[in-house]
C-alpha cells in the first residue's frame, strides 16, 4: 500500500493549504490522490507525485521507488534439458520454491505443460512462512525437435501464478541394423 502525505508548511498563516495531490505509477497516467492505493503485482515501481495548493502553486515533482516481491519465489527461472530420445524420460531436475512471506501460503495446483512432467513435489497444499520445498521435473518427449513448456504454480498470495519455464530437444533414438557384419573370407 502506498500512502502519500502533503502539507503546506505556511498554512494557515501564510500558505493557502493543499488543494490536491496527483501521482503516477511508472508510466500509467496521472491520478488524483484520494487515499492509500495498492500496488499488487511483483515488479519494480516508481511513483512520481506533486501537490498543488489552493492558490495554484505547484510543488516540484518528487518520486519514490520500490520493489514488490512475490510471496513465493523460485530458485531458478527455467531449466533446459539435454537432448533426449523420444519415448525415454530424462533425469529429474529440481527447483526450490520458497515462501518469503510472514504467513503460510495455500498452494492450489502445480501443473506442467507440454512433454514435461512433475515427478516429485514436496510442497503439499500449504507452504509455511520461511519454508522451502522442491519440485522435480522430467522431460519425456513425444515428438522430434525443440519443445518448450512450463510448470505453473497457483497459490493464494501476491504474484500468483509463478511460472517456471522448461525446454528441451527431442531426438529419434539411434538404432543400428543389422547387429552383425559379415566380411566374408579375408
Amino acid at each position: 500500500t502506498v500512502k502519500l502525505t502533503a502539507v503546506d508548511p505556511g498554512a494557515p498563516t501564510t500558505g493557502s493549504g493543499v488543494s490536491s495531490t496527483v501521482y503516477q505509477v511508472n508510466s500509467e497516467g496521472l491520478h488524483t490522490y484520494t487515499g492509500p492505493f495498492a500496488v499488487s503485482f511483483p515488479g519494480s515501481y516508481i511513483v512520481t507525485f506533486h501537490s498543488v495548493d489552493a492558490a495554484g502553486n505547484i510543488e516540484a515533482t518528487k518520486s519514490v521507488s520500490f520493489t514488490v516481491k512475490s510471496v513465493l519465489v523460485l530458485s531458478a527461472p527455467s531449466f533446459i534439458f539435454a537432448n533426449q530420445a523420444i519415448g525415454t524420460t530424462s533425469a529429474g531436475k529440481s527447483v526450490t520454491l520458497s515462501n518469503i512471506g510472514s504467513s503460510a501460503v495455500a498452494i492450489s495446483s502445480i501443473v506442467p505443460t507440454g512433454d514435461f512432467i512433475v515427478s516429485a513435489n514436496t510442497c503439499g497444499s500449504s507452504l509455511a512462512a520461511g519454508v522451502s520445498c522442491a519440485i522435480t521435473s522430467e522431460f519425456k518427449p513425444s515428438i522430434v525437435g525443440f519443445e518448450s513448456g512450463a510448470i505453473t504454480i497457483n497459490y493464494a498470495g501476491e504474484g500468483t501464478p509463478q511460472i517456471f519455464t522448461l525446454s528441451g530437444t527431442a531426438q529419434m533414438p539411434v538404432t543400428l541394423s543389422p547387429n552383425y557384419f559379415n566380411f566374408g573370407n579375408v
